[in-house]
């Protein structure tokens, strides 16, 4: 950085006067020097020395604009050149205005050329522009040989920091951190990002004063240079996961799909990072989307996809394995005595909506086991589950669920008994009176079933009174024919509910 004390000390301002009592000089910046008469109109640039004869200022109040105009600017000095015999001179009121707003107001003789004080200010200038951008370009020599030498991103931060002097901290683009060096904990600290070609790689973290008493790096040209090595780190991590992702990937389609798990197939498993003492169940997921094709994902979107549920199960700590194939993913989950299975299957439709609000999901659902390595029966079972799901349309289905749809639907065929459905219900599906418009009754006699048949859970769960809830029952047998307390009548009620989608 070059100051203002530089530029007082060189030889060619050895007669200049300082006219106020300014700030200490080695704290104001210098980036540009220019020749400028009143009015200022927004040319004069932050950090810059304004060299002027205020020729064309008549009085003090002209003076005392041009002075506001030039402080206003962030400019890093005035110098003043008057002409011999123009009897113009700074008052105390002048100069009291420069001091309030520390403005150091510099006077030099008349005989000293503006050209010859610009060239040699400019030539500064460009010399620790040349020593920033050489002292830059090795440290980005020096990176790509760290990169090629295969260093871990803690060596890269105590690399950058030793050179500019600066605490520095790296993280990924979750703000993980991946790599620091340290001079003092209690900094504040400018964030950076790690981005190239709109791809965001991660944030360098520099501290916003030097930890010695070297001048601040200039951020803007340090991240020019050092940004393109920086996301290499960050590139051959993302290859050497997607790698790790697609071996484990084929592990567990391997584990679905091989008739026994046999203990050369779990050494394998245990290779890979997963825990092969746990109990697993499996769920198998199928997404539909408005903008993608039902049964095509582009690989990039499968693994993000994945990459969001990884995330979220080790957030929960529940341990898994994940892959995707036949357009399912395949998940075998922690067997934990505690897991809510319904709220966690909520959160994953949650985490991935907000990658696309479109996504729509379907889900088969083995039953628990306390059966270790059971992987392909648990497969199996998962996917006679999601299979009825996509069939009937429902969003959830577990296995034990799904005998009851396998059987009923080896009967009759489908178009035939979904016509029976809607003769039966469609009294109260067209009706605003009984339909979801009015009294609901469909829905309240599926809450009456899954509370299997007990008239005061299901008034807390519809929050009604007892006998309106009664009223509604009997008016949906009167509408129907059914009777709720005849278990055929039940049986085949939860058939045509199930098979119309509104059961689930």
């Amino acid at each position: 950085m070059l100051t203002l004390k530089d530029i007082m000390d060189m030889d060619i301002l050895k007669d200049a006067t300082v006219i106020n009592e300014p700030e200490d000089f080695s704290e104001v910046k210098v980036d540009y020097i220019s020749v400028q008469e009143p009015p200022v109109e927004g040319f004069v640039r932050e950090n810059e020395i304004v060299i002027s004869t205020a020729a064309a200022l008549d009085d003090t109040a002209e003076l005392t604009r041009f002075i506001q105009d030039v402080y206003q600017a962030k400019a890093a000095a005035l110098i003043f050149s008057f002409k011999p015999g123009s009897q113009k001179e700074l008052n105390q009121d002048v100069i009291d205005l420069a001091n309030a707003h520390q403005l150091p107001l510099i006077e030099i003789p008349w005989n000293v050329r503006f050209s010859d004080v610009i060239e040699a200010v400019t030539k500064e200038l460009k010399a620790k522009d040349l020593h920033n951008e050489s002292t830059c370009i090795k440290l980005q020599e020096k990176l790509l040989q760290l990169y090629f030498m295969d260093e871990s991103l803690e060596h890269v931060a105590e690399r950058v920091a030793v050179t500019t002097g600066h605490s520095i901290k790296i993280t990924d683009k979750h703000k993980n951190e991946k790599g620091r060096y340290i001079f003092d904990d209690a900094e504040a600290f400018h964030e950076i990002e790690i981005k190239v070609n709109n791809t965001l790689y991660g944030y360098l973290y520099i501290a916003e004063s030097p930890h010695t008493d070297e001048e601040p790096v200039d951020i803007d040209l340090l991240n020019h240079y050092i940004n393109v090595p920086l996301s290499l780190w960050f590139e051959k991590e993302e290859v050497i996961n997607i790698t790790g992702l697609k071996l484990k990937n084929d592990y567990v389609w391997k584990l679905a799909i091989e008739k026994d798990t046999t203990p050369e197939i779990v050494n394998q498993g245990v290779q890979l990072g997963f825990n092969m003492d746990a109990l697993y169940f499996c769920v198998l997921l199928k997404i539909h989307s408005h903008r993608h094709a039902a049964d095509h994902y582009h690989s990039t979107m499968i693994t993000k996809i994945e990459k969001k549920i990884i995330v979220l199960l080790q957030k929960k700590n529940i341990q898994a394995m994940i892959s995707f194939k036949n357009d399912r993913f395949i998940l075998f989950l922690e067997n934990q005595p505690e897991l809510d299975t319904t709220a966690l299957l909520d959160e994953i439709e949650q985490v991935l909506s907000e990658m696309d609000p479109s996504f729509r999901y379907h889900w088969g659902i083995a039953e628990r086991t306390s059966e270790k390595n059971a992987f392909p029966e648990q497969y199996r079972k998962a996917k006679i589950a999601l299979e009825q799901a996509l069939d009937l349309n429902i969003s959830r289905l577990d296995f034990r669920q799904s005998r009851i749809t396998s059987l009923i639907n080896q009967m009759t065929p489908r178009h035939k008994v979904r016509e029976q459905a809607y003769a039966l219900l469609d009294v109260i599906i067209q009706n605003d009176r009984y339909n979801e418009n009015g009294m609901d009754l469909i829905q309240t006699v599926i809450v009456y079933i899954k509370t299997n048949l007990n008239t005061s859970e299901s008034s807390r769960e519809l929050s009604i009174h007892r006998q309106s809830l009664l009223y509604r029952l009997a008016k949906f047998e009167e509408l129907t024919t059914l009777s709720l307390n005849n278990a055929d009548d039940l049986f085949l009620l939860q058939y045509y509910l199930r098979l119309l989608g509104k059961f689930q």
